[in-house]
């Protein structure tokens, strides 16, 4: 069953109304650009989050086993060992869609059960 609403608005607020949908339609036109704008702020605060060694919740990545760092003969954190998977991190805007995540087949590998 349908129902049908009418609502009437007095000519002050019909040209506020149609005023405010023009500039939203203006907004949602440059979806692209705001998606791109997000990008590159997540992408800086994961690179802080690597940086700090802290995963998206804020809290300090594992220590190191005693066995790892005897084998490695280092106690730095394997995510920051060579770089390479803070650096493979990027984002990509394709239409209406924001896509973030390593670039890399073997950095996708390392996030099979979830990633920074």
């Amino acid at each position: 069953m349908l129902a049908e609403i009418k609502i009437e608005f007095d000519e002050a607020t019909k040209r506020r109304l149609e005023q405010f949908l023009a500039r939203f339609e203006a907004r949602a036109a440059n979806i692209p650009g705001a998606l791109k704008n997000i990008g590159e702020a997540l992408l800086q605060v994961t690179h802080e989050r690597f940086d700090s060694g802290k995963d998206p919740d804020g809290k300090m990545w594992q220590e190191l086993a005693p066995l790892t760092v005897m084998l490695r003969r280092s106690s730095k954190p394997i995510l920051l060992r060579t770089g390479r998977l803070r650096n493979s991190v990027s984002y990509n805007v394709v239409n209406n869609r924001l896509e973030l995540g390593p670039n890399t087949v073997d950095a996708l590998k390392r996030c099979q059960k979830g990633c920074v």
